[in-house]
């Protein structure tokens, strides 16, 4: 048994078993805009860039836990780490509180709507 520890916005951490509350999106990117993918690789390798992670788990009953982080380089960004999770009951909006998680870290819009492309599909 496996457990983790996540921070919330706004209330206490969550200890949570790892099995109960399977990774259903994962999505990781930077602040690199460049185009050049050598130049890239180097970037992250000596830390200039911001890292940025949105994770989404959900458990069994259908709660669900939204969470991102932002590992900072702040030397070269001028940014600091952040963290920012919602913990969303049965039937509420996970999409939105993906954008609110990614905004509260000062993540792109473009990487939440990665995160939300990335969640099953709905049936209509």
């Amino acid at each position: 048994m496996t457990t983790k520890t996540i921070k919330l916005t706004g209330r206490r951490p969550v200890l949570i078993v790892d099995e109960d509350w399977p990774q259903v999106v994962h999505v990781r990117g930077d602040s690199y805009e460049g185009s050049d993918p050598s130049r890239h690789a180097q970037a992250v390798a000596v830390g200039e860039v911001d890292e940025y992670r949105i994770v989404v788990r959900q458990h069994e009953d259908e709660r669900a836990l939204v969470y991102a982080w932002t590992d900072a380089a702040t030397a070269w960004t001028g940014t600091k780490d952040s963290y920012a999770g919602i913990l969303l009951d049965a039937g509420e909006d996970v999409a939105e509180a993906i954008l609110r998680v990614a905004r509260d870290c000062g993540i792109h819009d473009r990487l939440a709507h990665e995160a939300i492309a990335g969640l099953p599909p709905e049936e209509i």
